[in-house]
């Protein structure tokens, strides 16, 4: 099952509750795409000083089995999902999970 993981910065001007409620109404939004089986949001914490905090929040967008991945990406509400969070300076960064491999 393909995956597509997002993480992204809060964006400092909002206020976090505020910024909070915006994400997961959005989230609630991207779950009509038809391509989209579940979402898991996480909130990223505070690494130890020694390693930098790159990203406030991780996203796994779990998506049907052959899934189009660009094709999801594409539709409209994802995409402009993506351009908010560009315009919001959160730097959004998109991978797409392929091949998992279980260690023991």
């Amino acid at each position: 099952m393909p995956r597509i993981v997002l993480t992204w910065d809060r964006p400092q001007h909002l206020a976090r509750e505020e910024a909070d409620r915006w994400l997961r109404e959005e989230l609630q939004g991207l779950l009509a795409i038809p391509e989209i089986l579940r979402i898991e949001l996480v909130r990223l914490g505070s690494p130890p000083a020694c390693h930098p905090q790159p990203f406030a929040w991780l996203c796994e967008l779990h998506l049907a089995e052959g899934a189009d991945v660009g094709a999801c990406l594409a539709r409209t509400a994802c995409a402009e999902w993506l351009r908010d969070l560009r315009l919001l300076g959160m730097r959004p960064a998109v991978g797409v999970a392929i091949d998992p491999v279980v260690l023991p």
